[in-house]
């Protein structure tokens, strides 16, 4: 596994009787694209604020691991002149951070394709646009770790995919490592390599790509003659069951252990009407752990 490279320790925030983080424990390695999911209010970007030193914590701790690391970040509003060029927004950051390579800037307004801006304003740009040159300016000094609070909000398709092959080229062609919040699971699924949940300022989950592959591909809805017998029969073979839809059992469980309980129905003489392989996303696997409607579409 890669080295560690943040880790909050019972990382708490409180407003009054308000409590936003709850003893939060998230571990972020080298490498990662971390993507950071809860619903509205759950606490993304109150931790985000504050790891970045925005707010204080209340108690607990985080504490970055790699010596001398960089951090960016672009939350909410980003900090951009719109009376300036993309050039000279960038020239600015790049002043601000002390970066001496003097072809810095032409070589991020490449990366983040905005060289063909030239001297026209940012008050005029696209808001994909505006977006590109925040990370831009974000990434110009080149940083251990970068953080992106929403940054696919309001985007257009075409935004969406821009924003998905940048943040996959910051991390592969960079080497910089990734914490992203985003409400949109199904682009989150597509960039991420790790996750985390968080609800009611609670961290609930933390999983890989791979572990989500694996929960993804092994979920199935069962119709049978006796679903008494069935779910019995399920619970000896420590099968979990996810709930039910339709007055059908709805389980995961891997492919061993499916051949053996299909075959104990028979030997039961339990009728088996239907056996299907659930399709299923992160969206899906997100309200499985904080609640809500549970919604599946089978092959």
């Amino acid at each position: 596994m890669s080295n560690l490279l943040l880790k909050t320790t019972n990382l708490t925030k409180k407003y009054k009787n308000f409590t936003a983080l709850d003893e939060v424990n998230m571990s972020i390695y080298e490498g990662d694209i971390y993507g950071f999911i809860g619903k509205n209010g759950a606490g993304k970007t109150t931790l985000i604020r504050t790891i970045t030193g925005l707010i204080f914590q209340t108690s607990g701790s985080y504490d970055y691991l790699k010596k001398g690391i960089t951090v960016s970040a672009v939350i909410e509003a980003p900090a951009i002149y719109p009376d300036l060029s993309a050039f000279e927004n960038l020239n600015y950051a790049a002043t601000q951070k002390n970066v001496k390579d003097p072809d810095c800037v032409n070589k991020t307004l490449d990366f983040v394709g905005l060289n063909t801006t030239g001297k026209k304003k940012v008050r005029d740009f696209s808001l994909g646009m505006r977006q590109r040159l925040s990370i831009g300016m974000a990434i110009i000094n080149n940083p251990d770790l970068l953080i992106l609070d929403e940054p696919i909000n309001g985007l257009d398709p075409a935004g969406i995919i821009e924003m998905r092959k940048m943040i996959q080229r910051i991390n592969k062609e960079l080497k910089t490592t990734i914490l992203i919040s985003s409400h949109i699971l199904s682009e989150l699924a597509m960039v991420a390599t790790r996750y985390g949940i968080i609800q009611d300022g609670r961290l609930v989950k933390e999983f890989s790509s791979e572990e989500l592959a694996t929960e993804l591909s092994c979920k199935y809805i069962l119709d049978v003659s006796d679903k008494e017998a069935a779910l019995q029969l399920i619970e000896e073979k420590n099968i979990n069951v996810v709930g039910m839809e339709n007055n059908k059992i709805i389980f995961h469980t891997d492919n061993e252990t499916l051949n053996i309980f299909c075959e104990k129905l028979s030997d039961r003489q339990i009728s088996v009407y239907q056996l299907q392989h659930v399709k299923k996303e992160l969206e899906d696997v997100f309200l499985e752990i904080v609640g809500g409607d549970y919604h599946v579409s089978v092959n």
